[in-house]
C-alpha cells in the first residue's frame, strides 16, 4: 500500500472512519428528530408572546404531501398520459340518491376532458363487489371553459347501492371496459355531520410559499367562528406547513387530498390563466360532492374572511339569515378588499402577514371590486362555480346586505387599481371582536 501502510492497516482505518460518519449521521438524525418533534411558531400578531406550540411526530419522508394517495385519488394516469390524452380522472364521490328513475345511487367523477370529446363518446364502468362488470352510456356532464383540458365532473347512475360499487372508471365507447382492478377508482362516500346545522368551507388548492403564521390565523379563526370542516387539495407544500397541517387533520378539522394534474404543459399553478381556474375547478367539483352533507358550504380563499356583523359566530349568522330568506339557495357576500402594501396616501408599509395590522377598507368603482363569493345550501343548488351558482327549482340566490355580513379580502393593490388605492379609505374594524375574542381565549394553544 501507499506511504508504506500495509493492506491490514488500511482496512482498518478505513473501517474506523466509516463507523465515525455513521456516528455522526446518526446525532444529526436525533438531533432533527428533536426540532421536528417541538416546532414553535411565533403569533405575533394578536400578542407579541402568544405562541403556538406543535408537536410533530416524523413519518416516512417518502411520501412529498401530508397524506398519501387514498383510494377515492386517481393518479396513475401519470404514467400513460400519452395513451389517452383525451380524459383524465382525478377524484370519485359516491351518494345514495340518484335523480334518474330506477338507480339507486350516483358517482360524481371529477377531472379533465379534451374540449372535442362528446357525451356520447364515453361511458362509465363499474366493477362490482360481487365481480360483475356494469356499463352506463352517455352519462350526463358538466364542461369547463374552452381550453385544451377543461375541468369536468361526470355522473355515473347505479341501480344498487353505493356500498356494492368497489370501483368506476370511465371508458371511451368503443373500448371494452377493463378487468384490470388497479384501473378503478374506490368511490368515497361522504359522511353526514351530526350536527344539523354544520358549515363546511372549500379551500381549493393550497399551493407554493405558504406563510404557516398566516396559515395559523386562518384556521384558528375559521374554528373561532364555528365553521365544523375544512377541505383542501395540497400541492408542492414546504415541510413545516405540512407538519402544521398534520395536526390539524389529526384533530378532525381539516381534510386533505394531494394534488395532482396530468399534461403538465398545459397546467401553471398559481397562473392566472384560463387552464389555472380549469384546474381550480377540478377541485372545486370535488370538494362540493365530498362536502355535500354539510347544511352550508363555502368557497374561499386563504387572504378571505367571513365576518358576521351582528353576530357573535357562523350558526347565529344562518339562523338569522335562514329565517328571513327560508326559500334560499344560497347567499351573495359583499367582498371588501384591505390592501396590504400601501396606505390611502400612497406610501409602502411594513409587510405584514397577519390580519390585524389592517383595517383600511378602500373604496373601488363598482366594476373593479373584488368578485363575491356565496354560502351555500348543497342541498338547494345545482351548478357551482368559484365566484358563481345556480339554485334548484323553487329556491333563489340572495345577495346579504353587508351589515350583516361581509367577506373581507386581505392582498396587496391590484396592479391597474393603484390610483384608488391612494384615494379615500374607510376604518374598518369589524374583524377586532373576532381577533380579541382569539387573544382572549388562546393565549397559548398546544397541539398534541
Amino acid at each position: 500500500m501507499e506511504c508504506g501502510i500495509s493492506k491490514n492497516e488500511y482496512l482498518r482505518q478505513k473501517c474506523r472512519t466509516r463507523k465515525f460518519y455513521l456516528a455522526v449521521l446518526s446525532l444529526l438524525c436525533v438531533v432533527s428528530v428533536l426540532v421536528l418533534e417541538q416546532t414553535v411558531i411565533n403569533r405575533s400578531y394578536f400578542d407579541p408572546h402568544f405562541k403556538i406550540h406543535i408537536n410533530v411526530t416524523v413519518s416516512d419522508q417518502r411520501y412529498y404531501e401530508v397524506t398519501t394517495f387514498p383510494s377515492d385519488i386517481q393518479y396513475s394516469w401519470s404514467r400513460n398520459e400519452t395513451k389517452n390524452p383525451e380524459m383524465f380522472i382525478l377524484s370519485a364521490i359516491g351518494i345514495n340518491f340518484s335523480k334518474l328513475n330506477d338507480y339507486h345511487a350516483e358517482v360524481k367523477i371529477s377531472g379533465w376532458m379534451a374540449l372535442g370529446l362528446k357525451a356520447s363518446g364515453i361511458k362509465c364502468c363499474f366493477l362490482m363487489n360481487s365481480g360483475a362488470l356494469i356499463e352506463h352510456h352517455r352519462p350526463s356532464r358538466s364542461l369547463g371553459e374552452r381550453v385544451a383540458l377543461t375541468s369536468s365532473q361526470t355522473t355515473c347512475p347505479v341501480e344498487s347501492h353505493i356500498q356494492d360499487v368497489k370501483g368506476v372508471t370511465l371508458q371511451f365507447a368503443e373500448s371494452k371496459c377493463s378487468m384490470n382492478t388497479s384501473a378503478y377508482i374506490k368511490p368515497s362516500v361522504p359522511i353526514k355531520p351530526t350536527d344539523n346545522e354544520s358549515f363546511a368551507i372549500c379551500l381549493k388548492i393550497l399551493f407554493g410559499q405558504i406563510n404557516v403564521g398566516l396559515l395559523v390565523e386562518w384556521l384558528e379563526y375559521n374554528r373561532l367562528i364555528g365553521v365544523d370542516k375544512i377541505f383542501m387539495f395540497t400541492y408542492n407544500l414546504k415541510r413545516e406547513v405540512r407538519d402544521v397541517l398534520r395536526q390539524y387533520v389529526k384533530a378532525g378539522f381539516v381534510e386533505t387530498r394531494p394534488y395532482k394534474y396530468p399534461k403538465k404543459k398545459y397546467h401553471k399553478i398559481g397562473t392566472k390563466i384560463k387552464s389555472f381556474f380549469e384546474d381550480e375547478q377540478v377541485a372545486v367539483y370535488d370538494c362540493y360532492e365530498r362536502l355535500s352533507l354539510y347544511k352550508y358550504f363555502s368557497i374561499i380563499d386563504m387572504d378571505e374572511f367571513i365576518v358576521p356583523r351582528k353576530h357573535d359566530n357562523i350558526k347565529n349568522l344562518m339562523r338569522y339569515l335562514m329565517t328571513k330568506y327560508p326559500l334560499a339557495g344560497g347567499f351573495q357576500m359583499t367582498s371588501y378588499l384591505f390592501v396590504k402594501d400601501i396606505d390611502q396616501n400612497g406610501h409602502p408599509v411594513r409587510k405584514n402577514s397577519n390580519i390585524g395590522s389592517y383595517f383600511k377598507r378602500f373604496s373601488f368603482p363598482k366594476k373593479a371590486r373584488s368578485r363575491s363569493k356565496n354560502i351555500l345550501l348543497p342541498s338547494r343548488t345545482s351548478t357551482i362555480r368559484t365566484h358563481t351558482f345556480s339554485p334548484v327549482l323553487n329556491y333563489a340566490k340572495i345577495k346579504i346586505n353587508a351589515s350583516d355580513v361581509s367577506l373581507n379580502h386581505y392582498r396587496k393593490c391590484y396592479t391597474d387599481l393603484r390610483k384608488f388605492c391612494k384615494g379615500s379609505a374607510v376604518n374598518d374594524t369589524y374583524i377586532l371582536k373576532f381577533l380579541n375574542r382569539l387573544n382572549e381565549k388562546n393565549q397559548i394553544v398546544h397541539y398534541n
